[in-house]
Order: structure tokens, then sequence, then C-alpha cells
């Protein structure tokens, strides 16, 4: 990884056509900096320079890192001068808007929009069959549409922590393989069909939401055997439909801090054992 960092003393020169940031790199560091991404064939690091814009990427990296700047919006094609990038991070910008063509003409299977300022998903379809991992926590975002994910079917990380997602379509986790999906700290009410994505999924976070109850349909098929699922600090009073779901069975099931009066018999560690949380 190499880390370009430029001291603001040098002498600007005018590079509006090569870099489309806020500053227009000094002389010294320019040559540098094309020195550096031209050797290099692994990953490239400009967090923190004060970026509004993607520079320009004339050459072969696999990992970028553009993290912590001001970049507020991504256009049409926006990274086809890395064919080859696999992996980008835009954690802690001031994304807006992201072109449904952004993430074209590349392999990118690790993507960090986390920390931004999203209102809805990114439009990821240019990354149908590469996108694994998707980081999308602390945003503005507030559904989760049917189609939201429809398409990305080799998901298996969904992180929409510290969101402010009211509420989720019941069919939008549904075709994907996902193994771990995290929603804590929304407000989320009612849950969406798990049972759909099968015995591929193997954690679930929706601690500190506002879910109610757990209806029969939301979790039945949910039988891996290292299952994790945190619904604790929610306002669950009635968990009895767990007992009633013939086809779920979890390793370590969380529910303390909610109402829950009754005690049910849940399926855990592939045995019948009584299910009892301080609430």
């Amino acid at each position: 990884m190499v880390k370009v960092s430029c001291s603001k003393s040098c002498i600007p020169i005018g590079l509006s056509s090569m870099w489309r940031g806020i500053y227009s790199l000094p002389l010294v560091c320019t040559l540098v900096f094309f020195h550096l991404i031209k050797a290099n064939k692994g990953g490239i690091a400009l967090t923190s320079q004060g970026l509004t814009g993607v520079p320009s990427l004339n050459m072969t990296i696999t990992v970028l890192h553009l993290g912590n700047n001001r970049i507020a919006e991504l256009g049409p094609h926006e990274f086809s001068e890395a064919p080859e990038l696999t992996k980008l991070f835009l954690s802690e910008n001031l994304l807006t808007r992201v072109d449904d063509l952004a993430f074209c003409d590349t392999v990118i299977w690790h993507l960090d929009l986390a920390k931004n300022n999203l209102s809805e998903i990114p439009n990821l379809d240019c990354l149908n069959n590469t996108i694994k991992n998707l980081m999308l926590a602390s945003n503005k975002i507030e559904y989760l549409h049917e189609t939201s994910l429809q398409l990305l079917k080799r998901l298996s990380i969904l992180d929409l922590n510290n969101n402010r997602l009211l509420g989720i379509h019941h069919n939008s986790l549904c075709g994907t393989i996902l193994q771990k999906v995290h929603l804590m700290y929304n407000f989320i009410g009612i849950l969406p069909d798990f049972g759909c994505v099968g015995k591929s999924i193997s954690e679930i976070k929706m601690n500190g939401n506002q879910i109610w109850n757990i209806s029969r349909g939301a979790l039945n098929g949910v039988s891996n055997a290292g299952m994790y699922i945190d619904f604790s600090d929610n306002h669950l009073n009635d968990v009895s439909a767990l007992s009633e779901m013939s086809n779920f069975s979890a390793h370590i099931l969380l529910l303390t801090s909610n109402n829950i009066t009754c005690i049910a018999s849940v399926r855990t560690d592939n045995m019948m054992q009584q299910l009892k949380q301080v609430n």
C-alpha cells in the first residue's frame, strides 16, 4: 500500500485535466505521485487529502482508499480507468448521489460507502457478478426496496447499521446468498423474510430497533448450525412463534432488553431447550 502525502507549502501547478479534486498537486508531489502509481500494482491510499472528486487512475490497481475526503457524488464510469479494482473504500465522505454506472468496468467485490449522506442504496447492477461485501453503515437510508439487492447474486455481507431504516420489504433479501445481515440501530418494526435466504445465512444482527413481534414466516427455514441472531434491545413481548417454526434453529439467540412476558421453547444448538431471558 502506498500513501501519498503532499505538503501545502509546495508551489502548486495546474492539473485540472489530470485531477478532479479540491487541490492542484504541487510539482514535486505530482512527480512522486505519478511515479508511485505507475510502479504500484496493488493498492493506493489517498485518505484525508481534501479531495472533492475521484483522481485519474491511469494504472492497474486492485485496492483504492479514498476515505475521509470531501467527495459528494460519483458520476458514470468513475473508476473505468482501474478495470482490475476489487476493493474500494469511500467511507467518511459527503456522498449524496451515486450514478447507476459509477462502478461499471470494474470487478469490485468489497465496497465501503459507510459514513456518508446516502438516502438510498445505490444501484449496483454493474457489480451483480462480483459484489460480495457491501458496507453502508451510518448513512441516511430509510427503506430497503424489494429490488435493491435483487440482482446481487453473490452478495454475502450487508451492513446497514445506524441508518434511518423505517422498513424493509419482506422479499428484499430473497434471491441472495447472504451470510451476514447487520441492521442494528435503525427504526425497523417488522422483520423481513430471512427464511427465503435459506441455510446460507449465519448471522443476523437487529438489536436496537423497534421490533414488536416475530412472525411465523420471518425465520422459518433459517437453520444454519452456527446461526447467531441478536434481537436484543427491541420491543418484543411475545416470541411464541419461534417454537412453532419447524425449520428454525439457532446456535445463539439474544433477546435481552425486551418486554417478553412468556417463555418459549426454541430450537437452539439443534436441541429443544427452554429459552429464558432477563427482560
